[in-house]
């Protein structure tokens, strides 16, 4: 069976473009019409992400499936090319985040399994990039979301995230998950100091906007005495 070429270009950039919009479901099911070999690296990265952001939104398994599936393929792809360390890092970060949200939808030995495995990639971006602030978030997440009898430890989780912030101060997403990593350690005039000043700084992520709407109701809480 002959392929047209000129047919899987078309829906790749329609597939791209989608993506740049925020439509990640309808993305995700055209680059799943296509096949995976071939595909550039920028291409390969959209179809992930695209299929990531679509498990999100709609707490699928088999979108995080594909995402893993995708991000398998770039990294051994940028590896064989000789792509840098940062290039590395950033899918290693990718799996991280794609076996993370696998496990959070997933439930016994499945959610275990997909859990460590982000933990691992979480870890292999840091070796390739020690600067890399979104792989100590996902660590951080970790630790704060497994159970203590599977090596979860909320102190870990605030050294975690504290790097995240160093690295990448002006981020929401970070500074949002140490205040309420605070709050669980009743830290609570840390917590608050770190939620207002989220409320003043500029929004860089999708989900800005609903972070700042939950730091103002927190703030609006009464303190424990």
């Amino acid at each position: 069976m002959s392929v047209n070429y000129e047919e899987v270009a078309a829906r790749l950039r329609a597939a791209g473009e989608l993506s740049k919009k925020g439509e990640y479901a309808v993305a995700s099911a055209i680059f799943r019409s296509v096949p995976i070999m071939g595909l550039t690296n920028e291409q390969a990265l959209a179809a992930g992400a695209a299929h990531f952001h679509a498990g999100v939104s709609r707490g699928s398994r088999d979108d995080f499936r594909h995402a893993i599936r995708v991000f398998r393929y770039l990294l051994e792809k940028t590896r064989k090319n000789g792509g840098s360390d940062a290039d590395v890092s950033d899918v290693w970060c990718w799996l991280a985040r794609s076996y993370g949200y696998l496990a959070k939808h997933s439930n016994s030995v499945i959610k275990l399994y997909a859990a460590f495995r982000s933990r691992r990639c979480a870890r292999r971006a840091l070796r390739h990039n020690p600067e890399h602030a979104f792989s100590y978030y996902v660590l951080a997440r970790w630790h704060a979301e497994m159970p203590a009898w599977a090596g979860g430890d909320l102190g870990e989780a605030m050294s975690f995230v504290d790097q995240a912030v160093r690295i990448q101060p002006a981020r929401i997403m970070f500074r949002y998950a140490r205040a309420k990593f605070n709050l669980k350690r009743a830290h609570h005039e840390s917590a608050h100091e770190e939620l207002t000043l989220i409320l003043e700084m500029p929004e860089h992520d999708m989900d800005d906007g609903r972070r700042k709407r939950e730091a103002a109701a927190l703030l609006e809480e009464p303190r424990p005495a």
